[in-house]
């Protein structure tokens, strides 16, 4: 039996991915660019990685070993049925949405909730060494972005490129100049350098998401 680690695997996947970012940049953007990935695409490779794993495609060493070809065991009577199911949930598709597809399809709900109930997805989870702590729920204000030009990003990516954070002070005096008067962004530049060397703001800033 083929057996794989789900992290190894996603070390190489964040490695191209940093090499096609850094190209793009011109430049190498280290472990920004790695935290980008896990922001972006950690989960959906996650949940590829646990689909095969219940299929008994393929045995990923980090997940539950009981579950290894729990599809197969448990739903051979309903092949079809979880085949498709698994489709949609490979594409990305939520419980819900699978439910409004049997729904309007006319297949049963009750088949379709048993098969759900076993894969039960969404509580699937591996913590990934770059996740990011609780981030406090604030707004980056676009008219902060475009400010003199562009200034607060531009520190931003020179503070995510170099791992310079004991620049966020200046980060901080150019958000309050450009008009942002929120304390918690404010009060987190003011900080300077956090313990876990990663700033949730100048990813706000930069990528949309911490």
């Amino acid at each position: 039996m083929e057996t794989s680690s789900v992290y190894v695997e996603a070390e190489i996947e964040a490695q191209r991915f940093k090499w096609v970012e850094s190209e793009k940049a011109g430049a190498d953007l280290g472990e920004h660019a790695v935290r980008g990935w896990v922001r972006k695409h950690w989960w959906g490779f996650l949940r590829a990685r646990w689909l095969q794993h219940l299929r008994g495609e393929r045995f990923w060493v980090e997940l539950d070993r009981g579950d290894f070809g729990l599809l197969k065991r448990e739903f051979q009577d309903d092949a079809l049925l979880l085949d498709r199911i698994l489709d949609r949930l490979a594409a990305g598709q939520e419980n819900l949405d699978v439910i409004r597809w049997a729904q309007e399809w006319g297949i049963p709900i009750e088949r379709v909730l048993r098969i759900l109930e076993a894969l039960d997805v969404n509580s699937r989870r591996l913590i990934h060494r770059f996740d990011p702590p609780d981030v406090p729920p604030v707004k980056i204000d676009p008219a902060w972005l475009s400010w003199q030009g562009g200034t607060i990003p531009r520190i931003a990516w020179a503070i995510g490129k170099e791992g310079d954070f004991d620049s966020l002070p200046v980060l901080g005096d150019a958000l309050e100049e450009a008009g942002c008067t929120d304390p918690v962004i404010l009060n987190h530049c003011r900080a300077g350098r956090p313990a876990c060397n990663w700033s949730w703001l100048v990813d706000l800033i930069l990528w949309g998401t911490p």
